[in-house]
């Protein structure tokens, strides 16, 4: 019983002289995803025109205490109190940096 050693495939080095070629896969990825791109960006245009809401953005963004001070203390009172009978820091601490 012999072992024969397998033979790998291996890739073909570059040559130095010769240019590094785009596969054709590529580029019809980006014939693929382009309009993809294009139609999300027209859909999601008119949120740029939307405003504060009145159910909770006066509580959790204009008028929370919490945002205005990214101190030592700031952030004790972000990780120490709910907002709205809610606790999530992480919200808050991003809107603080956010401000």
């Amino acid at each position: 019983m012999s072992s024969k050693p397998k033979k790998t495939k291996t890739k073909p080095k570059a040559s130095p002289g010769k240019p590094v070629v785009a596969h054709k896969s590529s580029t019809s990825a980006w014939l693929f995803l382009a309009p993809v791109l294009a139609l999300a960006f027209v859909l999601y245009l008119p949120m740029f025109k939307n405003g504060f809401t009145n159910w909770d953005d006066v509580l959790y963004v204009t008028s929370n205490p919490l945002l205005k001070n990214l101190n030592a203390e700031g952030l004790k009172a972000i990780f120490s109190t709910p907002v709205v009978s809610n606790y999530h820091p992480l919200t808050i601490l991003s809107l603080a940096l956010n401000y």
